[in-house]
């Protein structure tokens, strides 16, 4: 099992033609990190201290993406991209609209907050209008219709095989609106994830079904509270920060408490740390899943 300590970091931002213009792995940085498996933009809140002041210039422009890489020497990855969003004004006096690099001057630093949502250019954009024939597989249906969503790549489709089309069907209008019409007819829900479309069954003998196939499960061990087990079966529980556990992935809960301990698919999560503080954790809300072999 990999070591959990010494936490680095790796902040990186692209303008909307791909070249990267900022980078980072030594400023202080705290971030919250939100990512479900429903059909809504995964969330992330990032607080950057003592930028310069051209990089902030930099990073103002609309759906200029961000990646960010976290965990332990030896144990990193990936834990979000997503498109900076807009605003009106660097200092929210009431407007409308959806905040970017919002800076401001705390005692004798320059702080700057930026939010984000993965894919969500692809879903603020995404407009359908798609005929498809009765009989098509379910999944090149949703292929299809996933076409007309900007900048979405495709990641791996989980609970479309062997269904098709009942009738033959015209679809117009947003696009994440015609995959929840379809998701709610077909059970399956539907997620970006870092860029990638993903489908997860809902109903039927895949909905223990991991992501990717996955064979093996992570080991777990709360960190700093109890396991809160819930009316549905399913489980909260804080960890340690380990960029490999991403929603619709199996875990398995070993706790020293009564109950909670069992696998479980992770269907919300958090990501959350701050480089020059104590935080670098994942709260994980799970529901139970078949039994895997572990890592």
């Amino acid at each position: 099992m990999p070591k959990q300590f010494d936490r680095v970091y790796d902040l990186r931002i692209y303008d909307q033609r791909g070249s990267e213009i900022f980078k980072t792995n030594r400023l202080r940085v705290e971030f919250e990190i939100k990512k479900g498996i429903a059909s809504v933009a995964n969330h992330g809140k990032f607080t950057l201290y003592n930028l310069s002041q051209e990089t902030r210039r930099k990073i103002r422009e609309p759906f200029n993406l961000l990646t960010f890489v976290a965990g332990y020497v030896d144990f990193t990855g990936q834990i979000f991209t997503g498109d900076i969003k807009s605003i009106a004004s660097a200092f929210g006096s009431g407007e409308t609209g959806i905040k970017t690099s919002v800076t401001v001057r705390k005692e004798t630093e320059v702080v700057t907050m930026i939010e984000a949502g993965d894919g969500m250019r692809s879903i603020q954009y995404g407009a359908a209008s798609v005929s498809i024939a009765e009989g098509t597989s379910l999944k090149d249906t949703v292929l299809e219709v996933a076409k007309t969503m900007p900048a979405l790549k495709i990641g791996t489709l989980n609970g479309l095989s062997g269904k098709k089309l009942l009738r033959s069907a015209s679809f117009t209008g947003s696009t994440r609106l015609v995959l929840d019409v379809l998701g709610q007819s077909y059970g399956f829900t539907w997620s970006i994830q870092d860029g990638f479309l993903e489908t997860i069954a809902i109903t039927g003998s895949d909905q223990a079904t991991s992501i990717g196939g996955q064979t093996r499960a992570y080991v777990i061990y709360p960190t700093n509270s109890v396991p809160e087990l819930l009316d549905s079966g399913g489980i909260k529980v804080k960890s340690l920060l380990n960029p490999r556990i991403k929603p619709g992935r199996i875990v398995r809960v070993a706790s020293e408490y009564v109950g909670g301990s069992g696998f479980y698919k992770i269907i919300d999560l958090t990501y959350s740390g701050d480089t020059d503080g104590d935080s670098w954790f994942i709260d994980i809300e799970g529901v139970p899943a078949g039994a895997q072999s572990v890592f």
